[in-house]
Formats: C-alpha cells, sequence, structure tokens
C-alpha cells in the first residue's frame, strides 16, 4: 500500500506542476490519459493478459 500511496502522489505531483486539474483538462493531459488506459486495457484482452468472462473466455454460443 506504501508504493500505491507514492506513486498517487508522484501522479498528483505531476498534475499539480502543470497548474491543476483544470489546467491538466484544458492541456488535454487528461484524456490522453483516459486514451492510454483505454488502449493498454484493450490491448491485454485481445492478447489474453486479461480475461473477460463472456468476451474472451467463456463464451456462449447464441
Amino acid at each position: 500500500t506504501d508504493q500505491i500511496e507514492e506513486q498517487a502522489a508522484a501522479y498528483i505531483a505531476r498534475i499539480d506542476k502543470m497548474g491543476g486539474a483544470l489546467r491538466a483538462v484544458e492541456e488535454g493531459f487528461i484524456q490522453r490519459e483516459i486514451q492510454d488506459a483505454a488502449y493498454r486495457t484493450q490491448r491485454d484482452i485481445e492478447s489474453g493478459d486479461q480475461i473477460v468472462v463472456g468476451v474472451n473466455r467463456y463464451q456462449t454460443d447464441e
């Protein structure tokens, strides 16, 4: 949990360094972070690294 706390604090500091959350939104930082996370999740699902029941495992024939 200490590691998660440190990572969260570093992330918040990064946003603060940009000028705060509003500035991060205005500069597109938040949107890029969301897009990157969505891309990584989709890639992991398609590769089988992340299991989603009914999507890439245990699908039913209907």
